[in-house]
């Protein structure tokens, strides 16, 4: 028997709200092309957004900008700390209507790789969030940094898939992403470094800023701030922040006379976010 050690892994846990009751009016297989045309459509609806969605982190998770400074005299620790930050990879597995994109959070003794995973999934959950509501979807999850092991390529086991599952169940609640308490406490740990350096330093930085790109919700959850200065994500248009828009004015009024409270409460809740802090 393969035996395996656990390692340090930031994972996300994400679900596409409502998606799976698109294909809950299907019974079997279509037995003719006016059964199979509405099928092939709900199936790009739901497996082709999955697919989407997956590969578009995989992208927006690669397109961090890493800057490239050049001063005397750091010019090579300025290239090392380039080097690190680029070296972070994102796995991306899928069950059911979930997706999970987790990366490796080495022990590098600078922090620097971890950093960046964590700013590039807080970019990359972000963005999507807000490109998902542009386009009709909404989404919610939970990011979480534990112990697990990899026991295959893209197949994760452990806490940290748990605890990030539990996140996206149990208090997300409605559209956002939180973030789970082990994350922050490591982030605010490197953000006070106990002795400084060139490299500590330039870590301190990056987990500053990974902790501007968080606010506490209402209810004390901390969660992805999307609508913050601080998130200028690559490749972002700012028409997906209007139509994102859009589609919360429309889920308002329809969930207040089509559904229990319940549900208009959550789009109450997201609307009660962008009202605080959408200004573009």
């Amino acid at each position: 028997m393969k035996r395996h050690l656990p390692k340090q892994y930031l994972v996300g846990v994400f679900d596409v709200v409502g998606l799976s009751n698109t294909l809950q009016t299907f019974d079997g297989l279509p037995q003719d092309a006016a059964m199979k045309s509405p099928l092939e459509g709900a199936l790009d609806e739901t497996v082709g957004f999955l697919e989407w969605f997956e590969s578009t982190y995989a992208e927006l998770f690669k397109q961090y900008p890493v800057g490239k400074n050049r001063m005397a005299p750091y010019e090579k620790n300025l290239l090392r700390i380039e080097n690190l930050l680029t070296e972070t990879e994102v796995s991306v597995q899928t069950f059911a209507d979930l997706i999970v994109p987790y990366a490796l959070l080495p022990n590098d003794g600078y922090h620097l790789r971890a950093l960046s995973a964590v700013l590039r999934s807080f970019y990359a959950a972000g963005s999507l969030l807000v490109i998902s509501m542009a386009g009709g979807r909404a989404i919610r999850g939970g990011i979480e940094a534990e112990s697990a092991v990899e026991r295959a390529p893209g197949e994760l086991y452990g806490r940290a898939l748990n605890d990030a599952l539990a996140l996206e169940m149990r208090a997300a609640g409605y559209p956002r992403i939180v973030v789970g308490k082990k994350l922050q406490e490591y982030l605010k740990r490197v953000a006070r470094p106990e002795e400084p350096s060139f490299f500590t330093d330039h870590a301190k930085a990056l987990a500053e800023k990974c902790l501007r790109l968080l606010f506490e919700d209402a209810d004390g959850q901390l969660a992805v701030h999307y609508l913050s200065a601080e998130f200028q994500p690559p490749s972002m248009d700012s028409a997906a922040f209007t139509q994102a828009r859009v589609f919360i004015a429309q889920q308002l009024s329809y969930w207040a006379t089509a559904g229990p409270p319940r549900l208009a409460e959550k789009y109450q809740r997201l609307d009660a976010y962008w009202r605080r802090f959408y200004r573009r």
